[in-house]
C-alpha cells in the first residue's frame, strides 16, 4: 500500500487542523509546539474531540481548542514521568533486597552461579564476555561498571 498523503508545513497543518474545526487562538504557539512535539505525536492526544463518525472526516467536536489536546498531552507526560518514577523506585528496592538476600545466602559473587542454577547450560557469561571483550576499546565506566567490576561483590555493582 502506498501512503499517498503529501507532507504539509506546519503552516498548513494548523490550517488543517482549524479548517477541521480546532479553535486556536494563538497560531504561533501552537506552531511552536507543532515544530517541537510534531503533528502525528499529538493526533493522538486529539481522537477524543473529534466528532463520533469512525473517523472519516476527522472534524472537532464544537468548542474542541488546541489547549484540550495540549494539556492531555502535558498530563499524559506527567502522568508517565510519575509512573517511571515509581517504576525505577520498585526496581531499585526490588534490586538491593536481591543483592542483600542472594549475597548473604550464595555470597558476594553468586550471579554467575544463580545463573547456573536456574538456567543450566545458560550462555549469558559467555556472550557478556565476548560482548564485553568485542568492545575492548570502551572502558568499563563508559559502560556503567566501575573499573575493577569483575573484582566487586554484588552489592557495590548494585548501585
Amino acid at each position: 500500500m502506498k501512503y499517498t498523503k503529501p507532507p504539509l508545513r506546519i503552516e498548513d497543518q494548523i490550517n488543517l487542523l482549524v479548517k477541521r474545526g480546532m479553535v486556536i487562538p494563538d497560531p504561533q504557539r501552537a506552531a511552536r509546539y507543532l515544530s517541537h512535539i510534531s503533528y502525528f505525536r499529538l493526533r493522538g492526544y486529539w481522537i477524543p474531540f473529534e466528532n463520533d463518525d469512525k473517523g472519516k472526516d476527522h472534524h472537532f467536536k464544537d468548542g474542541t481548542t488546541f489547549d484540550n489536546v495540549l494539556n492531555l498531552y502535558l498530563f499524559d507526560r506527567k502522568f508517565r514521568l510519575l509512573i517511571l518514577e515509581a517504576i525505577e523506585r520498585v526496581e531499585i528496592s526490588f534490586r538491593a533486597h536481591f543483592a542483600n538476600e542472594l549475597g548473604v545466602a550464595y555470597g558476594s559473587h553468586f550471579l554467575g552461579y544463580f545463573l547456573k542454577l536456574i538456567s543450566p547450560g545458560t550462555s549469558w557469561p559467555q556472550r557478556m564476555k565476548l560482548l564485553i571483550t568485542q568492545f575492548q576499546g570502551i572502558r568499563p565506566a563508559a559502560m556503567g561498571f566501575q573499573e575493577n567490576w569483575k573484582n566487586l561483590s554484588l552489592w557495590h555493582k548494585n548501585r
